[in-house]
């Protein structure tokens, strides 16, 4: 992805940050609509597993090149980037995100 997308997608976040107290706790689906909205990267939903192994309902945006945007990801992850972009069959992709499921049983 290139450095001005990713310089919007961090003007995004910073903006929806400023509107919503608590951000980016529980604002997953809001800022994927966001970005989806602004940049039509396809929102999608699923589970965030954290490096505890537990795993959180989450949602996050999908480019059309295969790389996965979150700009929420911090919420369970501190040492991920505020803007996280990662190819979708990158390990830390299989590591973290699970598109589709919900519960973890």
């Amino acid at each position: 992805m290139d450095t001005q997308t990713i310089q919007q997608l961090q003007e995004l976040r910073a903006s929806l940050s400023r509107k919503h107290g608590g951000f980016p706790l529980d604002y997953c689906r809001i800022s994927s609509d966001a970005v989806n909205s602004a940049f039509g990267f396809k929102t999608t939903f699923g589970l965030f597993i954290d490096n505890q192994g537990i795993g959180h309902g989450h949602h996050w945006n999908l480019t059309p090149q295969g790389q996965v945007v979150d700009i929420t990801a911090t919420q369970f992850e501190r040492e991920i980037p505020n803007v996280y972009v990662v190819d979708n069959d990158s390990l830390e992709v299989q590591k973290h995100y699970l598109e589709g499921v919900y519960y973890m049983i």
